[in-house]
Parts: C-alpha cells; sequence; structure tokens
C-alpha cells in the first residue's frame, strides 16, 4: 500500500506545482491584518454617536421670525355704542349648489305644453307602470363553518 501512495505522490506532483517558499508566513501575515481591520470597525461604534450628536449641535437652527401685528381697526372704548347688525359688513351672498343651468330648448318646450295644456302634458308624462318601487326582503344564509380548523 505504501507504493501505492508514493505512486499517487509522484503523479500529483507532475499536475500540482510545489508552493513557493513562505505561503505559511504569508498566509498568517493575511489572517492577523484581517483580525486588526475588523478590530478597527469595532472602534468606530462608540465614535458613530458622538458625530452624530457633534452634527446635532453644529448644525445651523432657524431664526425665530417676529412679527409685529397692528390692527387696522380698533375696538370701541367702554361706553361706546357698537354698530347694530344690519349696518355691520356682510359677506357676500353663498351661491346655491349646484348652480342653476338656463333651461334647455326641450325642457322650455316641455314647460310651454305644461302650461298651455295640463291635461294633455299630464297624458303624456303618466306611465302605467308608475307605482312605487318594491324591494323585496334580502336574505342571506349564515355562512357554514368547519369550527374554526
Amino acid at each position: 500500500m505504501g507504493n501505492d501512495s508514493d505512486d499517487l505522490t509522484a503523479a500529483m506532483a507532475q499536475y500540482i506545482p510545489e508552493p513557493r517558499p513562505g505561503i505559511e508566513q504569508r498566509v498568517l501575515r493575511h489572517v492577523r491584518t484581517a483580525q486588526k481591520r475588523r478590530r478597527r470597525y469595532w472602534t468606530l461604534i462608540p465614535v458613530l454617536p458622538l458625530l452624530v450628536l457633534l452634527l446635532l449641535m453644529l448644525w445651523p437652527r432657524p431664526v425665530p421670525v417676529v412679527v409685529r401685528v397692528t390692527p387696522t381697526r380698533t375696538l370701541p372704548l367702554v361706553g361706546q355704542a357698537v354698530p347694530p347688525a344690519h349696518k355691520r359688513h356682510h359677506r357676500e351672498k353663498v351661491q346655491p349648489f349646484p348652480t342653476p343651468a338656463p333651461l334647455t330648448e326641450e325642457e322650455k318646450a316641455l314647460q310651454a305644453l305644461a302650461a298651455s295644456r295640463p291635461q294633455e302634458a299630464q297624458q303624456l308624462l303618466a306611465h302605467e307602470d308608475d307605482k312605487p318601487i318594491e324591494i323585496p326582503q334580502l336574505q342571506i344564509p349564515p355562512l357554514q363553518s368547519d369550527g374554526g380548523r
């Protein structure tokens, strides 16, 4: 069996070259520098809140603006009469909603017909099926459940 392993080692030597000298030292140096880098990141964690606090302290704050308001109308002094309600300023009258639109030609013709011949207009507009609308009682059966499973 020892002979087989020697043959295998010799065959592998043809395909896999020997590593360059000092590979162990290079790997160990790489591991040490990676550990040092990780340590550097951990040292930044306590510094971050301090940087945020410093930024908040140095951030420019808005200056409050003082506005002086001068009254345009003075209140009546004690003993002076207040103007009656009908002499006070009124707001503009509110328009109805929706705003009325002018009658169309068809509406004007119907209005003229109803004014001149009301009986005929009533017969034209009356329908045989002008009965009140009846809505049947709504029946909703309960949902079937499997007991909450």
